[in-house]
């Protein structure tokens, strides 16, 4: 995986690596303290990496069945970073972008796989946020990000 500049097309550093199958998905959003990150999915992993350098941050984050297809980089109600991970196999991760802690368990229900995922805040007022998932066959399903015992 490469890092370019978009003003003048240069590459940022040496190509990433460490996903040992294809990478299926990338995002970028920032540590609690403002670094910027890479995060990637793809070999049943999620991985996180510093922009500027390519340091990697933590370890891969395991625990998906299927290739990882989709991430997103969004925040829970008190702010703190987390990632959104979706899978071949129909389930939605949440983890600490800090540390990679998953955050509840994993969100299933789709009958297909993963191929998008998007975090945004609800629109009634509360301080939840919440993520979406969307499939080939069965549409798209919601769920609130915030710590849950049990899944949907």
């Amino acid at each position: 995986m490469r890092v370019w500049r978009l003003h003048d097309g240069t590459a940022v550093g040496e190509p990433l690596t460490g996903h040992t199958g294809r990478v299926n998905a990338v995002a970028v959003g920032a540590l609690a303290d403002g670094t910027p990150v890479i995060v990637s999915g793809g070999d049943r992993t999620v991985r996180v990496w510093q922009l500027t350098d390519g340091t990697a941050v933590g370890e891969p984050l395991t625990g998906h069945n299927g290739a990882v297809n989709a991430v997103a980089v969004g925040a829970l109600a008190d702010g703190g970073p987390v990632i959104i991970s979706g899978d071949n196999e129909g389930t939605v991760r949440v983890w600490q972008l800090a540390d990679g802690a998953p955050v509840g368990e994993p969100m299933t229900g789709h009958n297909g796989a993963v191929y998008a995922v998007a975090t945004g805040a609800l629109a009634d007022g509360t301080r939840s946020s919440s993520a979406a998932a969307a499939t080939a066959r069965c549409g798209c399903g919601s769920w609130p990000t915030a710590p849950r015992s049990g899944s949907r």
